[in-house]
């Protein structure tokens, strides 16, 4: 059975086979797994309404400029920072990142959902909660 490597494991693994061709002498090179590129970063959402709900962030994290850990940090956050939730994606490594913009700024950034504490708020008092999605 075939298992697909992502994310670090992917990196790690390439590595492992860089050193391991050096160290037998073969003729050809791997290298590392290739960060977030500037294709997958600067993913910003048109909307400037909120979508429904909010979250708190449960480590210090840095706000990003893109969906993948690797992108540019636009802002840094402290662990409790409450955030409003605009809309979510799923990247190709299959992690949830939500679109937010924190209380008390008027920048607007990404978060990974696993460093998020989720509140589900019926914002618009329609008596639905209604996740939205940014692509």
């Amino acid at each position: 059975m075939t298992k697909l490597l992502k994310g670090r494991h992917a990196r790690a693994f390439a590595t492992t086979v860089a050193l391991s061709v050096a160290a037998t002498g073969a003729m050809f090179t791997a290298s590392p797994a290739a960060n977030a590129t500037a294709t997958t970063c600067s993913q910003s959402n048109t909307s400037s309404v909120n979508g429904e709900g909010a979250a708190y962030l449960t480590a210090n994290r840095n706000l990003k400029d893109g969906f993948y850990g690797d992108c540019y940090n636009i802002e840094p956050l402290s662990s409790g920072t409450y955030v409003y939730l605009r809309c979510f994606t799923e990247n190709s490594y299959g992690n949830v990142w939500w679109y937010v913009r924190p209380q008390g700024s008027t920048v607007p950034g990404w978060l990974s959902e696993a460093d998020l504490d989720l509140r589900y708020l019926d914002d618009n008092g329609d008596g639905q909660m209604t996740w939205l999605s940014c692509y």
